[in-house]
C-alpha cells in the first residue's frame, strides 16, 4: 500500500491520556494535546517516508467519563477540568463525555467508575474511520478491551496504530492489543532511544 496525502484519525482514551499524563510528568515530560497531535504528524511521516504536510490528521476525538457539576466542585476538579477543555476546543479535538457512575465496591465502599465508554470509543471510531475513508487510524490506549476494534481497522484496509506510553508491569499494555495493531508507537521507548522527538515532551522544571 502506497501512501501519499494521507488522512488520519487520532480517538483518545481520556482515562488512560490522565494516567500517562502524571506518569509522564513524574519522568520530567509534559503531554499536551497540541504537541502530541504534531508528534503524531511527525512521526507517521518519517514512518512511511511522506512530507509531513502529506499527513493531515483531520480527525480528532476525545472520550472521558466524568463527574457532575457539585462533585468536581467538591473534588477540586472544575477549574482543571474546564482549562483541559479549552485545551481541546484550541486543537479542533471533539471531546465526548459520559457521567461516572456509582458502584459498591466491598472493601473500598462507594466508588464511582466510567461505564458505556469503551463501547463508545470503539463504535465511533469505527463509524467515523468508515465515514470520513481514513486511511491511518490512531488509538491512544493500553485497554486491552479495544483489540476487536484494532482488528476491525485493519479488515476495512485501515492501518491500526496503538499509541501508548509504557506505566508499569501492572498497567501495561496487553499483549493482544500490541499484536493486533500494524504499528505500535510506545512513546517512552522513543524517547529513550531518540532525542528527535524530545521537542514535542518539553522537559517540566
Amino acid at each position: 500500500m502506497v501512501l501519499s496525502n494521507i488522512s488520519i484519525g487520532l480517538f483518545i482514551d481520556g482515562g488512560y491520556f490522565e494516567k500517562v499524563y502524571n506518569e509522564a510528568k513524574k519522568q520530567g515530560y509534559v503531554l499536551q494535546i497540541g504537541k502530541l497531535i504534531r508528534f503524531c504528524k511527525r512521526y507517521l511521516s518519517n514512518y512511511f517516508d511522506l512530507k509531513e504536510d502529506d499527513c493531515k490528521l483531520i480527525v480528532r476525538h476525545y472520550f472521558r467519563g466524568r463527574f457532575r457539576a457539585d462533585e468536581a466542585i467538591a473534588n477540586n476538579r472544575l477549574e482543571k477540568e474546564r482549562r483541559f477543555e479549552d485545551s481541546l476546543i484550541e486543537h479542533d479535538v471533539v471531546f465526548h463525555y459520559k457521567h461516572l457512575q456509582n458502584f459498591r465496591d466491598e472493601q473500598r465502599g462507594e466508588i464511582e467508575r466510567e461505564k458505556g465508554i469503551d463501547v463508545w470509543f470503539a463504535l465511533e471510531a469505527y463509524e467515523i474511520a468508515v465515514a470520513r475513508n481514513l486511511d491511518i487510524v490512531i488509538i491512544f490506549t493500553g485497554d486491552g478491551d479495544h483489540e476487536m476494534l484494532l482488528n476491525k481497522m485493519k479488515l476495512l484496509k485501515k492501518k491500526a496504530v496503538l499509541l501508548t506510553w509504557h506505566l508499569d508491569s501492572y498497567t501495561g499494555v496487553s499483549r493482544q492489543l500490541k499484536e493486533e495493531a500494524s504499528l505500535h508507537i510506545e512513546l517512552k521507548k522513543i524517547l529513550n532511544e531518540s532525542d528527535e522527538y524530545l521537542q514535542f515532551f518539553e522537559r517540566s522544571n
